[in-house]
């Protein structure tokens, strides 16, 4: 996103979102039980960081929340963001940055 590789899982079902998320610096990671865990444990790799980003334009009072059938949920900002793929820029794409687990 705007320069910064980071890896992203793709996905879109009928039963699912199809919204760009990336985990953002800073997140916080709970267990199932609402437990705080380290960030290593949750295990997502490299992180967002919207302050470095030049093209990150947040969308006041929108919320990202989302949650998937393993009881995984998310939340965090929804934003605008320039976003790259296989050579081809989205400018301006809505995606989210979930920065809690």
């Amino acid at each position: 996103m705007a320069g910064f590789p980071i890896f992203v899982l793709t996905h879109s079902h009928l039963r699912c979102s199809s919204d760009t998320w990336v985990i953002e610096k800073g997140f916080s990671c709970f267990n199932l039980t609402g437990s705080p865990e380290s960030e290593a444990t949750c295990n997502f790799g490299p992180v967002f960081n919207r302050k470095s980003s030049k093209t990150f334009k947040p969308y006041p009072k929108h919320v990202f929340n989302i949650e998937y059938a393993d009881l995984e949920y998310l939340y965090g900002t929804v934003a605008f963001e320039t976003v790259s793929a296989g050579g081809l820029a989205v400018c301006l794409h809505c995606a989210c940055c979930a920065n809690h687990d």
